[in-house]
């Protein structure tokens, strides 16, 4: 378990801003972005920083999106329609060239990075006194020093609603429905959310071939609880989990893959989740569900982590953009983040890695985020992102007849009982 920072989950800001445009253009190398002026109690007066975790984006490409350039490196970057690969003896070369790099800046400070970055994003996570933040910041090679922040994780017949199922559905034309042959044959879908639940029959053994690209693994839990096992199958095929950034983990949450507040495992069969499973709650049956790619291979990358408190808890940035370095490069046809993130911070380094998985020709699908129908509110609004919202699709309505002939007529809900 983490000790690095117990007691430290309170909400954080992002204090480097900048142009978009300037970032984005720059980052093969450009003028250095540090924490602009601001009335937020949270900056430090002298410098703009304050003591706290921070994610560091250094100049130059990413492995999955360097095109070559530089002295003695060869692209990395796929071509065309091909996929990033890690296992090159390029891409090997190149990243140890990234680690070198990171590893004289956080150096020249005098600290120690808890994660490095070098798939899809090119930076680290440090712990960070102010000083040493501006410091940073100040650096030629330097382009953002971005304050980590805490973020929040944000349907039965859905396959008939999208027009899945049926005759003339499109998994007739994919190969069909089913959780070996059928749609999503040969993809596999990074899950990054709380976790996946290993036992769900949803994300039970199918057999069928796995990617020949995948190079991911199935992580073992650190935790006693034998709930915390996760068990890898040919449909589960891997899984990882990041807390450093986050720090302590609650002692009742599972310190492995495993899920334990429901929400990953909703969001990754919602995905890929096996067809034809048998779903019921409180004693009411909803017949079979299915997941939109019901043959695709799934991998858990937990990153959200349940507190005593049900309001408490949530999900980091700095291990966020772990675990999208890691999907990458472990080979992940597609990314699913259903977690609240930035609304209009250009310099979010979640999104920045998102677009540097796009390069690497991942599909990555995010959440607009649980905030209402108001102006600036939708999360993840980066171009290179597919970003869904939720929309209500069924709605019971019934007329109860009282004894003094009063009528009282009322919604029942989207998931009225049966008798």
């Amino acid at each position: 378990m983490s000790q690095r920072r117990a007691g430290t989950r309170t909400s954080r800001h992002i204090v480097a801003v900048a142009s978009a445009t300037a970032l984005i253009a720059g980052l093969a190398g450009a003028t250095p972005l540090t924490a602009a002026a601001s009335s937020d109690p949270t900056f430090d007066d002298a410098n703009g920083f304050r003591a706290g975790d921070y994610v560091v984006v250094m100049a130059g490409e990413p492995a999955a999106a360097y095109a070559g350039g530089a002295d003695g490196y060869r692209r990395t970057a796929a071509r065309g329609r091909q996929t990033y690969d890690s296992s090159t003896r390029a891409a090997e070369r190149y990243t140890a060239h990234l680690r070198d790099r990171q590893d004289e800046a956080v150096a020249s400070v005098g600290a120690d990075a808890f994660y490095n970055y070098t798939t899809a994003l090119n930076g680290f996570a440090a712990e960070l006194t102010a000083d040493q933040a501006a410091q940073l910041a100040h650096r030629s090679d330097v382009l953002a020093v971005v304050k980590d922040d805490i973020r929040k994780l944000d349907t039965w017949h859905t396959p008939d609603l999208l027009k899945l199922s049926g005759s003339g559905g499109v998994w007739r034309r994919l190969g069909g429905g089913s959780a070996k042959d059928g749609a999503g044959k040969g993809t596999v879908i990074g899950i990054v959310d709380s976790g996946v639940d290993s036992d769900s029959a949803s994300f039970a053994a199918t057999g069928g071939h796995v990617s020949d690209r995948w190079n991911g693994v199935c992580a073992e839990s650190e935790d006693d609880d034998p709930g915390a096992d996760f068990e890898c199958n040919d449909k589960l095929i891997g899984g990882r989990y990041f807390h450093e950034g986050y720090g302590e983990v609650y002692d009742g949450e599972f310190l492995s893959p495993e899920d334990l507040g429901g929400h990953g495992s909703h969001t990754a069969s919602t995905a890929a989740g096996n067809s034809g499973v048998a779903a019921s709650s409180g004693g009411i049956d909803f017949g079979e569900i299915s997941g939109m790619a019901p043959a695709a291979k799934v991998a858990s990358y937990k990153v959200c982590w349940e507190e005593e408190d049900p309001e408490a808890g949530g999900c980091t940035g700095s291990d966020s953009v772990a675990a999208v370095d890691a999907a990458v490069k472990d080979g992940v046809d597609a990314i699913n983040y259903s977690i609240s993130g930035a609304l209009d911070n250009p310099v979010d380094p979640v999104e920045l890695a998102f677009m540097y998985a796009a390069d690497a020709g991942v599909f990555v699908s995010t959440s607009a985020g649980n905030s209402g129908p108001d102006i600036t509110t939708v999360a993840h609004p980066s171009p290179w992102l597919t970003t869904v919202a939720n929309a209500t699709h069924y709605l019971y309505e019934g007329t109860l007849e009282v004894r003094q002939r009063t009528r009282v007529r009322r919604c029942l809900g989207q998931h009225p009982g049966r008798t």
